[in-house]
């Protein structure tokens, strides 16, 4: 696999775990494409939690420019 990736949708538990785990408040979560506000955690799309994060709305685009940024980003 090329990727792993978290879909984070299902619950709001694994959002928040995530979050602390990269130090990222629910305030400041934005999405790493479109820059649009996430903070109610309504429209998450994906989290790719590996390196540093990439956070994508649920804008099928976002998810795919957050998943090319990643294909760019492997060593």
């Amino acid at each position: 696999m090329l990727v792993n990736f978290v879909v984070t949708r299902p619950k709001e538990e694994n959002i928040e775990a995530i979050l602390r785990l990269h130090d990222v408040t629910k305030e400041d979560l934005k999405c790493s494409i479109c820059n649009k506000d996430l903070s109610d955690l309504k429209h998450i799309g994906v989290i790719f939690p590996y390196g540093s994060a990439l956070v994508c709305c649920d804008k099928f685009e976002c998810i795919v420019a957050c998943r090319d940024e990643l294909i760019a980003r492997k060593p």
